[in-house]
């Protein structure tokens, strides 16, 4: 997050800084000189600091007032096109995307992972009914089974008592 901070304001920043340099190297409609368009350091203060269009420096340098030449403008295109906002912008929205990309992945692969741990404790844990009713009736017959050992025992302990 903080690069893209970081790239987002260098951007804004390097488009302030081209626009004003070449606004400011030429001459407006009255033939003043041309003035900043942009203010701000960064992506977080940038803002235009003129709404009026007639400060648009549309001459070169040295041209009269109402001149028709567009010299200037033509540098300011060259200008932009040099640092290629547009390109950067592509590069910071790709970098975006494949940082979302990745996360998604991630996810996706946690739940899997999530998902798997969840159906194999399930199987650890999950009791079949028939097989604990088989063992519920085999125990209870072998339960049945002791307590009729013990009584022929008992009884067979009576009888041996019994004899003398």
């Amino acid at each position: 997050l903080t690069q893209l901070h970081n790239d987002l304001d260098s951007l804004a920043s390097t488009i302030i800084t081209t626009v004003n340099t070449a606004n400011g190297g030429g001459v407006a409609l009255d033939g003043s000189a041309g003035q900043a368009l942009f203010s701000g350091t960064g992506a977080a203060d940038f803002a235009l600091a003129t709404s009026d269009g007639t400060k648009i420096a549309t001459a070169p340098a040295g041209a009269p007032a109402r001149s028709r030449d567009t010299g200037n403008l033509d540098t300011l295109r060259t200008a932009l096109t040099s640092v290629n906002p547009a390109g950067r912008m592509d590069a910071i929205l790709f970098d975006v995307s494949a940082t979302v990309a990745g996360r998604v992945v991630t996810r996706d692969a946690l739940t899997t992972i999530s998902d798997s741990a969840r159906i194999t404790l399930s199987s650890q844990s999950a009791v079949n009914l028939d097989t604990e009713a088989a063992n519920l009736l085999r125990f209870q017959q072998a339960f049945q089974a002791s307590g009729r050992v013990m009584q022929v025992a008992s009884s067979i302990f009576e009888t041996l008592l019994q004899i003398r």
